[in-house]
């Protein structure tokens, strides 16, 4: 299905019978998750207030530079 569109033509892709009801059911789920884990969210703050939480500056490091590697 994958066809390269032109710019004097649009594609509209419409799911099959059977992707039609898992496209609802994912939105129907999607619909009732916060948009924020609320739960992971205070932990962690919890963890920062108590002065508890740690983080590897190795981590750190590691993750910027995948975030820059992804930029090149």
């Amino acid at each position: 299905m994958n066809k390269t569109v032109t710019s004097t033509e649009t594609q509209t892709l419409k799911p099959t019978t059977g992707q039609e009801e898992n496209v609802e059911l994912v939105r129907k789920v999607k619909a009732t998750m916060p948009s924020v884990r609320e739960d992971l969210v205070n932990e962690i703050k919890a963890k920062i207030k108590a002065g508890a939480y740690e983080v590897s500056s190795d981590t750190i490091a590691q993750d910027i530079i995948a975030h820059l590697n992804q930029k090149a």
